[in-house]
């Protein structure tokens, strides 16, 4: 596919690119400086929150209003329990321990419930910078190695697990989590994704200098930069999680529009 024929255009690019000066940045600086009251601050992200976050929520319940997703949905006894029970049984389940405040703060099992909770919220927005990135490079039409789609889903998977590191280090602080480089376990994780990122690079460049789409090539590029940059913030300090995801709800939210 190429750029020409992906549904990947400049538009598109270029919103999901603004999000992240127009929003991610934003937001982060009101969370950091302290010349914004605490209380302004709280509000400005809320607000962000629920305009971005909550439509990329609803954006995805769109889709039982098409046909053609209805039958897919409907076609195998699996998919019905995917497609119709799981979503709802999730929602009541997450507001029953909302309702009863379970589990209790202060017990092992907060801990272990917190963080497994938080591992499968970072693990959900890194695989889907994982996805958007490979629709990235599809688009420069070079015929990379058929591994380097590995090399790509190790690096936004070590991404996650610094994030995890930081967000773990936080649990003794109110969960105020930041980077710590001089932790054994961070120092391998930042050598993993430098290797990553590395290969990522050099095959980038191959691809520039072989003929591909050079404007599809910086694309791919620009993509890989600020998105690396959004997992970057909560690598930093966990607080900035909210602020890191602009690009992910407005990616989906272009991604999903025409669907």
């Amino acid at each position: 596919m190429t750029p020409r024929t992906h549904y990947l255009q400049a538009p598109q690019i270029s919103i999901i690119f603004l999000s992240f000066v127009l929003l991610a940045v934003p937001v982060a600086l009101v969370q950091l400086s302290p010349a914004v009251p605490v209380n302004v601050g709280a509000w400005i992200t809320l607000a962000y929150a629920v305009v971005f976050g909550n439509t990329h929520f609803a954006v995805t319940w769109a889709l039982y209003l098409n046909s053609a997703n209805l039958r897919h949905f409907a076609s195998t006894p699996g998919r019905k329990a995917i497609y119709f029970l799981g979503p709802p049984a999730i929602l009541i389940g997450f507001w029953y321990l909302g309702i009863r405040q379970l589990p209790r703060q202060g017990t092992d099992l907060f801990v272990y419930f917190t963080l497994a909770l938080t591992a499968a919220d970072y693990f959900h927005v890194v695989r889907q910078s994982f996805g958007v990135y490979e629709m990235f490079r599809a688009r420069t039409g070079a015929a990379f190695p058929p591994w380097m789609a590995d090399i790509d889903n190790g690096y936004f998977l070590a991404l996650w697990a610094l994030q995890l590191i930081t967000f773990a280090r936080g649990f003794t602080r109110g969960f105020a989590g930041t980077f710590d480089p001089s932790d054994p376990i961070t120092r391998i994780g930042v050598a993993v994704a430098g290797v990553f990122l590395v290969l990522m690079l050099r095959a980038l460049l191959a691809a520039w200098q072989n003929g591909a789409d050079r404007g599809a090539v910086g694309a791919a590029l620009g993509y890989l930069a600020l998105q690396s940059a959004s997992a970057l913030m909560v690598v930093y300090m966990s607080r900035l999680y909210v602020a890191s995801l602009a690009m992910h709800y407005v990616e989906y939210q272009v991604l999903m529009a025409p669907r």
